[in-house]
């Protein structure tokens, strides 16, 4: 084959091969002389983009405490509950005395009266979310014996994603050593794991090497069989590690963002719809968008607000539950009704010994009522625990209601017809005690459309855009989680030169990074790669450009990454006939250094058909260079990059590149880029050739022939 280089940029190795037949480029091609990866992901992918550890809300560990056995009536004014290992008031959680004994069953359990007697007893919570766990620290309860606190010794600790398949993860040590009162220990993942839920189970405590079931048959409130043991702990508090996230945009001045939050925000919630003027007795915990911890029994302004009386009126309930524990039997986390039940006005309940979900509304003549259940389809455990149930109640006039649990319609109805008015004169309850999870997309709604209501005679449940609206929602609760920042950035973009030979310099520009934690955050990782933008439209992970650094004390890293002007020029070559000049091939010469005592080890390109789509990837298992082109200097090198079978319609169209320059040092990989996008056509490269006084008589017969301009 004939092939003949034309605007010669000096002794030049082909780096890759792009073969290009329309205006579109193809899936693949092959590299000149050797097998190329091209590709439309990322660079650098493998490589860390650095690691922050962040402490999880104490007030979300706080809501989902929960324990095998607690010390439950309290003892002592601070021997208690779960709940009271998360926060850093002077109580703390403490097992059960005799904590095989079904008598002091209470809240913030397990439920299961069998576990009690013979499992080891342990403590846990949960996170509303996956996280990447990393640690958790602990303090022991203040007692003034060292040996006789409780603190626990040995331990393990198991995670779950679900919260119903448990692992065990290994712990950098399985001992904890906090026999001293209020003494502090940290509980270190030996590599971070995915969880949602975690508990930590004693072996033994500092006192007892081994845990036994009780014996006394009748303990009183009091007892304390020396055969039996307990523990506790206080402070548990939670850390996961986050991803640190920068990117570059290189099409806004090289600004520097990152999704981590700018600053700390508390949770806030928001009452909505007509009666959503009333006031919500307790402020509720946020636990999620939307959502807020089901175990708090709030009421809703006063009697009047959110109240039905017409019996022959329409209205709906919605919302979502997910329960991470609940006491056995029955419980009604939405309801109206005096303390004594004989005025109920609506009531939606949960049995979690059955998996039943009820409903009703009350009328006050002769107590005429309308009932719904999803018998025949209750909810087995798994279906429940730590699952989202969403449950819908609609009543349809005076004689009529339905119920949808997870979209399933209740088989069964009870329906008289209710007279005189529906109002039990009680403020509405939202939440329930002796539950742990959570209410979320919660809404109480009226004046439901007829369509709607058709539709639900039929089966159809309604979604909660189909029963919102003005006049509609009667009560809403909306929330947003706080947000806990990491860090905060600063940066730097600096303007500069790089020397390549006595006369040849090209423009730089050096963007410096720097992190600062808050709010007790610690940097453990620096970052080993970062997100550019190589256009408007497209993002790659690629190498920093030297080693970041991390302060002694974690509060604090620096990044920096290079942008500099490599290309040196275009050129055309014959592939084929001399004489054809219905395609050609176009080759980009690149120029560059890399810092002393590095390694050069190869080349990228990103390309597209236009500057803001850079959305492929040529990645050259060997990039060929040669070194001190035109006597630059031996530790100059040159790579190219040529575009093969550019056919005449694409002659006035831009080519679009940009490059990457990949180095190491011991062992790591760092990486700069060029400062622009590189573009050129057919015809552009041509006339130069045309024009040139150094273009041989061959060259301009042959650019003649592509612009078709010869004589």
């Amino acid at each position: 084959m004939y092939k003949k280089k034309l605007q010669k940029l000096g002794v030049a190795c082909l780096a890759a091969v792009m073969v290009l037949t329309t205006v579109s480029f193809p899936s693949a091609v092959k590299a000149e002389g050797e097998s190329t990866t091209q590709t439309e992901s990322g660079t650098a992918t493998e490589l860390d983009q650095g690691k922050v550890v962040v402490q999880i809300d104490q007030e979300v560990l706080k809501a989902n405490a929960v324990s095998n056995s607690n010390q439950n009536p309290v003892k002592y004014t601070n021997d208690g509950s779960a709940s009271w290992a998360f926060d850093e008031q002077e109580h703390w959680w403490h097992s059960r005395y005799n904590f095989y004994n079904a008598s002091y069953y209470a809240s913030e359990t397990l439920r299961d009266q069998t576990a009690v007697a013979t499992e080891n007893p342990w403590i846990g919570s949960g996170f509303e979310r996956e996280v990447t766990l990393y640690k958790l620290t602990c303090q022991n309860r203040k007692y003034t014996n060292p040996n006789g606190n409780n603190g626990i010794k040995r331990f393990k600790l198991w995670v779950s994603r679900n919260g119903s398949d448990w692992e065990e993860a290994e712990t950098i040590s399985d001992e904890l050593n906090i026999r001293e009162s209020m003494a502090t220990d940290d509980i270190v993942l030996k590599k971070p794991t995915k969880a949602r839920y975690f508990r930590i189970e004693a072996l033994s405590s500092h006192n007892r090497d081994t845990f036994v079931a009780g014996t006394t048959a009748n303990p009183t409130d009091r007892d304390v069989d020396t055969n039996c043991s307990s523990v506790s702990l206080m402070n548990i508090k939670a850390y996961e590690l986050k991803d640190v996230s920068l990117t570059i945009d290189t099409n806004d001045n090289y600004r520097v963002d990152t999704d981590e939050p700018e600053q700390s925000t508390e949770s806030t919630y928001a009452t909505t719809g007509t009666d959503g003027r009333a006031a919500l007795s307790t402020q509720p915990r946020i636990t999620g968008e939307n959502a807020f911890d089901i175990s708090q029994e709030m009421t809703v302004g006063t009697s009047s607000d959110v109240a039905f009386t017409d019996t022959t009126g329409t209205f709906a309930i919605q919302f979502t539950m997910r329960l991470s524990d609940a006491l056995e039997g029955g419980l009604n986390p939405v309801y109206k009704a005096d303390s004594n039940w004989s005025a109920n006005e609506f009531s939606v309940s949960f049995n979690s010994s059955t998996g039943r979900v009820g409903a009703g509304v009350y009328g006050n003549a002769g107590q005429h009522y309308l009932s719904v259940n999803n018998a025949g389809h209750e909810l087995s455990k798994s279906d429940w625990l730590n699952k989202d149930v969403r449950i819908t109640v609609l009543k349809s006039g005076n004689n009529t209601m339905y119920l949808w649990v997870n979209g399933v319609m209740g088989s069964y109805q009870d329906h008289q017809t209710l007279a005189g008015t529906i109002n039990s004169g009680q403020p509405m309850h939202v939440g329930v005690a002796g539950a742990k999870g959570e209410i979320k997309d919660f809404g109480v709604y009226k004046n439901i459309d007829r369509a709607v209501l058709t539709a639900a005679a039929a089966g159809t449940e309604p979604t909660k855009e189909q029963l919102a609206g003005d006049n509609k929602t009667v009560y809403g609760i909306t929330a947003t989680p706080g947000t806990k920042s990491a860090y905060s950035i600063t940066s730097t973009a600096t303007d500069g030169t790089e020397s390549l030979g006595e006369d040849g310099t090209r423009s730089t520009k050096s963007i410096d990074i720097t992190l600062s934690t808050k709010d007790g955050a610690t940097i453990v990782k620096a970052p080993e790669a970062l997100q550019v933008k190589i256009d408007a439209n497209n993002t790659k992970v690629v190498p920093v450009s030297r080693a970041s650094t991390v302060s002694g004390e974690g509060t604090s890293t620096s990044v920096n990454y290079k942008f500099e002007s490599m290309k040196i020029g275009s050129s055309l070559r014959i592939d084929g006939s001399k004489d054809d000049y219905s395609m050609t091939s176009m080759r980009y010469g690149y120029d560059f250094k890399v810092p002393a005592d590095t390694t050069f080890t190869g080349c990228e390109w990103y390309y597209g058909t236009d500057a803001t789509g850079l959305v492929r990837t040529l990645s050259p298992d060997v990039t060929k260079t040669i070194t001190n082109p035109d006597n630059k200097g031996a530790d100059v090198y040159r790579s190219n990059i040529v575009f093969t079978n550019v056919k005449r319609n694409n002659f006035e169209k831009n080519v679009n590149a940009k490059i990457l320059v990949k180095y190491a040092e011991n062992g790591h990989t760092y990486s700069k880029m060029g400062l622009n996008v590189d573009a050129d056509t057919v015809k552009q490269v041509a006339s130069r050739i045309v024009n040139s006084s150094n273009s041989s008589d061959s060259e301009k017969i042959y650019a003649k022939g592509i612009l078709g301009t010869q004589e």
